[in-house]
């Protein structure tokens, strides 16, 4: 078991140093497969490494750049449960407990929340009663990849290319935002 998870480690890090290697790992730029989609095998006797395209996608993005058909299926379960289904979830419907207070939710539904990337500070205000020190470090990672310095973030400052509308972002930073809690109806209001 030691070994098998050993050599997952190596091969998931070696795997996007590889320019092609049929099928596994990032092809090229215009590659938009998520983090967590595991290539296929080669022979059942090949251990499947997940490829790790961008850090920010998956649960730290809270699965908001995925379509439905990709997510797992606890996520999808989670999903199911908060309300969502596939056709609301690929359209980016907003729906009633996108409203909620985090406290609001019941604990099955934090529980849930949870499953799908979410934690209280993303919900609440997207991690903006924090100062940069006690952020968590993929989020100072997300922060930092838009324009924020620890300065700007503690001075509650922002970078001015992000004021701008939520279309207007690109994808790499809306997934980074999706880190810090936003979707598009938060980043509109």
């Amino acid at each position: 078991m030691a070994a098998t998870i050993l050599l997952n480690k190596i091969t998931s890090s070696m795997v996007d140093h590889i320019p092609c290697c049929h099928g596994f790992g990032k092809q090229n730029d215009n590659d938009t497969r998520p983090q967590e989609e595991s290539a296929p095998a080669a022979s059942s006797n090949f251990i499947q490494a997940p490829i790790k395209r961008n850090k920010f996608s998956g649960k730290h993005s809270k699965y908001e750049d995925w379509k439905w058909a990709s997510m797992p299926g606890n996520v999808k379960k989670a999903a199911r449960a908060l309300g969502y289904d596939k056709e609301i979830w690929d359209s980016k419907t907003p729906i009633d407990i996108d409203d909620y207070s985090w406290h609001d939710l019941t604990e099955e539904q934090q529980g849930y929340a949870e499953t799908m990337g979410w934690t209280e500070a993303a919900w609440e205000n997207k991690y903006e009663d924090y100062d940069w020190a006690d952020l968590p470090k993929i989020v100072q990672e997300a922060a930092t990849s838009v324009g924020f310095t620890q300065t700007m973030w503690d001075e509650d400052e922002w970078p001015e290319a992000m004021d701008v509308e939520w279309e207007e972002l690109s994808k790499a930073q809306k997934t980074a935002m999706h880190v810090l809690g936003y979707v598009k109806e938060t980043w509109d209001k």
